[in-house]
């Protein structure tokens, strides 16, 4: 039986474009011979639709498309479904109820699934799904196709490329075994775009700006929206300050000149000068009440160096970026990684800030490689300068921050990216003791994938990684959380991503019996 894979891009809600986009590829199989055509399930409303599933004269209008294409079909069987067992009578599988969502890594798992299932039917299994992106609120998430055969064998017979609109014509019976695509950055790269696509047609936007501070994250994510969006319709803007060094200025500047986009330096100085002189000192007398006597030290207010770092990124965020995106016409990306957000390394109405966080679920380590991945394949030449991937990574606020005397984040990449991730993406969700008993027994570094030597030089002793495991977790559950839940629409490409998809409540800091006791004990073998 000649079987069509039909893998169409799908626009959440585009009812009418959805249908002319699976009409034209129905005739396509149709024109080479399809004797059952395959559809994905939703491939004409698309998924995740929020209050619009309750529209009753919505799913009329579906009922309506799905007559039209079977009138295109003609007496051609047409299913509509996730997967598939073929034989006498193809029918659809209920082990694959929903549509499943793209998670990085995890085709292989797919594959896996779909291969037993045609061992356990002796017959070949198809699976189908559409190119397409959806959120549940705050979360976005991609389709990636993959459309494919197994024999009965169990053994893949064809599978269509990731995140491309196509269909497919294959002989059940005599297909030969297909070798899989391997999975890698450009996977990423094709889910964050399509998301962020989604993202900014949704919304009706096309101008964008991105604040360029010459280091990767942003670099990574000028580079992204280069590939999204029109060079007229970007716009770079650098806001440095005193802290701010020439290399990253000239990162910026010449991040821009690559892409070939729109370019601004707003200084982001006289703004702080502004909130210092109006805040340092200021007058904030009791008014009214009893029984509080004056006190001319609490009466006023002192800004610090720490107060006067997330000055800067505030008024870049909420004030500069803001207001420039409004007189642009358009709106500023969120450029904060996942290590980041994990411990609230933001500031809440700075960086936290923008209309959606493409790189959010990425790793540090994974926006190192997906800009090299921009420049080397998707671009084809620099875009994001070699200078953003030697540069140590760093927020440039402060004296502490001078990134051409090899200052940087209090955030070691190379080891926290690995413990965060072991902490957030982990079925077992380990925490405090797990990391520390791991730690005392020597297996933290293999169990979360980090370098162990790098682990023995940052904690020659229990007490130097007590002190590390302490400032993230409570960093991680306290106010961390409070700035996740108020952090823009993310990307996501992980198993958990943080969002609308994750139950994460703020709560008060847990550590469990077991690891005070191992503290205690460790900490007094010094």
């Amino acid at each position: 039986m000649k079987v069509a894979l039909i893998q169409p891009l799908v626009v959440p809600g585009e009812l009418r474009e959805n249908l002319a986009r699976v009409s034209g590829l129905c005739r396509q199989a149709l024109s080479q011979g399809a004797e059952l055509l395959l559809l994905p399930e939703n491939c004409l409303s698309g998924a995740w639709l929020g209050d619009l599933s309750d529209e009753s004269l919505f799913y009329e209008e579906c009922e309506a498309c799905e007559k039209e294409l079977l009138e295109i079909a003609g007496g051609t069987p047409l299913l509509f479904g996730n997967a598939f067992v073929l034989g006498d009578n193809p029918r659809e599988l209920s082990d694959f109820p929903e549509p499943v969502p793209y998670v990085f890594g995890q085709a292989e798992r797919r594959r896996k699934a779909l291969a037993s299932l045609a061992r356990e039917h002796r017959l070949a299994v198809a699976y189908v799904a559409s190119v397409s992106a959806g959120n549940a609120g705050k979360t976005w998430r991609a389709f990636d196709g993959r459309s494919s055969l197994f024999a009965a064998s169990g053994a893949l017979a064809a599978e269509l490329p990731a995140f491309e609109e196509c269909a497919r014509v294959v002989d059940a019976g005599t297909a030969e075994a297909a070798r899989p695509a391997p999975e890698g950055t450009d996977d990423l790269f094709r889910a964050i775009a399509l998301q962020t696509r989604m993202v900014m047609r949704q919304g009706g936007i096309r101008r964008v700006v991105v604040g360029a501070s010459g280091g990767i994250d942003s670099c990574v994510t000028a580079a992204l929206m280069g590939t999204i969006v029109d060079p007229d319709d970007l716009l770079l803007v650098n806001m440095p300050s005193r802290h701010n060094s020439a290399t990253t200025k000239g990162i910026a500047r010449a991040l821009a000149e690559n892409l070939g986009c729109r370019y601004a330096e707003v200084p982001v100085e006289p703004s702080v000068e502004l909130t210092r002189s109006q805040l340092q000192g200021l007058p904030v007398p009791r008014l009214g009440g009893k029984g509080a006597a004056p006190d001319a030290a609490a009466d006023r207010l002192e800004l610090g160096p720490l107060h006067f770092e997330n000055v800067q990124a505030r008024d870049r965020g909420s004030r500069l970026l803001a207001a420039i995106a409004a007189a642009f016409g358009g709106v500023f990306t969120c450029n904060g990684n996942k290590a980041e957000t994990t411990v609230g390394y933001a500031t809440l109405y700075g960086d936290c800030s923008g209309f959606f966080a493409p790189i959010a679920d990425l790793w540090k380590h994974q926006v190192y490689a997906l800009g090299r991945h921009l420049n080397e394949k998707v671009h084809g030449r620099e875009i994001v300068p070699a200078a953003a991937f030697e540069i140590p990574p760093s927020a440039e606020l402060g004296p502490d921050m001078d990134v051409e005397a090899g200052k940087g984040d209090p955030l070691v990449y190379p080891y926290h990216d690995f413990l965060f991730r072991w902490w957030t993406e982990s079925e077992e969700r380990p925490g405090p003791f797990a990391s520390l008993s791991r730690f005392a027994d020597g297996t933290l570094a293999a169990r979360i994938g980090a370098d162990p030597e790098l682990v023995r030089r940052l904690f020659p002793d229990a007490a130097s990684f007590v002190a590390d495991l302490e400032r993230w977790w409570k960093a991680f559950k306290g106010m961390g959380a409070v700035k996740r839940v108020q952090c823009p629409p993310l990307a996501a490409v992980s198993p958990w991503a943080f969002g609308s998809e994750r139950e994460e409540a703020v709560l008060p800091l847990f550590f469990p019996s077991k690891y005070v006791e191992l503290k205690n004990s460790l900490l007094r073998k010094r």
